[in-house]
């Protein structure tokens, strides 16, 4: 049987194959989850839910735009870091900037459909309901408390 046959000790096949073994076994995964942040979606039989692991930031750091088909979540945090060594006498600052920036792809409208969002312990909560109509139409969310 070609089970038991054993693979070489080739790595880079193996690691492609762990990969590819990973990317079937999760089908909404994203090479950018790697590098970015995680988003989930969720359907209810009244909304959609979508869920973005935004850790580190408030709601004055996160934009969401709504564009006919896609939500944009944008993050960006910008802190002054200060370092000072009193035995060199020396003093430096150094500006650390935290950006994220994802689009959520639909296969519906969205401007004109009710929508809120919440951020609390680090996840975004946007919910979009099925039933119901805005007008205006909508450009940016804000994010709303608890």
């Amino acid at each position: 049987m070609m089970n038991d046959r054993k693979r070489p000790k080739n790595h880079f096949l193996h690691d492609l194959e762990d990969l590819v073994d990973f990317f079937f076994s999760h089908p909404f995964t994203s090479y950018l989850d790697c590098d970015s942040v995680r988003i989930d979606l969720f359907e209810t039989s009244t909304s959609y839910i979508v869920e973005v692991d935004l850790p580190d930031f408030d709601k004055d750091h996160v934009l969401i735009e709504v564009f006919e088909h896609q939500l944009r979540i944008q993050a960006k945090k910008e802190q002054l870091v200060k370092v000072e060594d009193s035995t060199n006498n020396s003093f430096s600052a150094q500006k650390d900037v935290k950006l994220v920036d994802r689009t959520v792809d639909f296969p519906f409208s969205l401007p004109n459909q009710p929508m809120k969002a919440t951020l609390e312990n680090g996840v975004l909560e946007i919910t979009i309901e099925k039933e119901g109509k805005v007008s205006p139409p909508i450009s940016t969310l804000a994010i709303t408390e608890w």
